[in-house]
């Protein structure tokens, strides 16, 4: 049985959606963008991106969940308007 993410119809999809959260990320506020960017693209821990942007733990955990939120409803219009 052949893998699921090397069907043509899947990797369609996945560089659409691919596509679909470049756009998202770049709409978010310039902080946003480069916390979600180091946390999830660039796999760094949240202490990391603390030192790294000088900001407070809570601050960055704000930030964090703002931009995933953004990047969340923008999954799901694009899910909306192309899934039957």
């Amino acid at each position: 049985m052949p893998r699921w993410d090397l069907l043509p119809d899947n990797q369609v999809q996945a560089a659409e959606l691919r596509k679909v959260l470049a756009q998202a990320i770049g709409e978010l506020p310039r902080r946003q963008q480069q916390v979600v960017v180091a946390r999830d693209v660039w796999g760094c821990g949240s202490t990391e991106v603390c030192v790294m942007l000088h900001l407070s733990a809570n601050y960055q955990r704000v930030l964090l969940h703002r931009a995933r939120a953004h990047l969340r409803r923008a999954l799901e219009l694009y899910l909306v308007e192309t899934v039957p």
